[in-house]
């Protein structure tokens, strides 16, 4: 028989923790609930995974575990993956609101909540500075996740995205650069 319970987090990422919006920032009450590896290495540039509909963040457990185990990338990059609204176990007032606007506002106010107004100082092991500002982001979303991921990029409110990758959001591949943005549809 097939088991199709959800993979254990504990094996795929280093931490998973509860995330609280501020009221006045999201009326909703949500509280997310996001999968990290790398979490607590500021200075380095964000991997955000973000699922598909019905779907949630474990289902890029195999990937994040893959990134993290990659010589390049484990000691180069953190990885984030949220439950987005109505899926996994992030929760709000109002958890039916699935449009495609409305999630990538929940986005944009997380990655904003995280990452926009850090601008402090990164240190190596020797106290020597070697970064300043929030981290560079780089949003990588399947399915309805891609669609997700794109608004926000379009959007153009999120400090230093990086780039995007969208995963089977449509039969094209698309590699490109706008506004200082890389972009790869796939």
């Amino acid at each position: 028989m097939t088991d199709y319970e959800p993979l254990d987090w504990p094996a795929f990422f280093q931490s998973k923790r509860q995330y609280a919006i501020p009221p006045q920032k999201d009326p909703t009450n949500i509280v997310y609930n996001l999968y990290e590896s790398n979490a607590g290495r500021k200075h380095l540039p964000v991997i955000v995974l973000v699922h598909g509909a019905g779907h949630c963040a474990r289902s890029f457990a195999l990937v994040a575990q893959a990134l993290h185990a990659s010589p390049n990338l484990s000691l180069h990059a953190r990885i984030l993956c949220p439950d987005l609204r109505g899926h996994g176990e992030t929760t709000s007032d109002d958890q039916t609101n699935l449009d495609v606007e409305n999630l990538a506002q929940d986005l944009e106010t997380l990655l904003l909540s995280l990452y926009g107004d850090n601008d402090g100082r990164y240190l190596d092991k020797t106290g020597k500075e070697i970064g300043r500002g929030p981290p560079n982001i780089h949003l990588v979303g399947h399915s309805m996740g891609g669609s997700i991921v794109t608004e926000v990029a379009y959007r153009n409110r999120v400090p230093n995205i990086s780039s995007l990758f969208v995963l089977d959001m449509a039969e094209v591949v698309v590699i490109g650069k706008s506004n200082n943005i890389n972009i790869c549809f796939v």
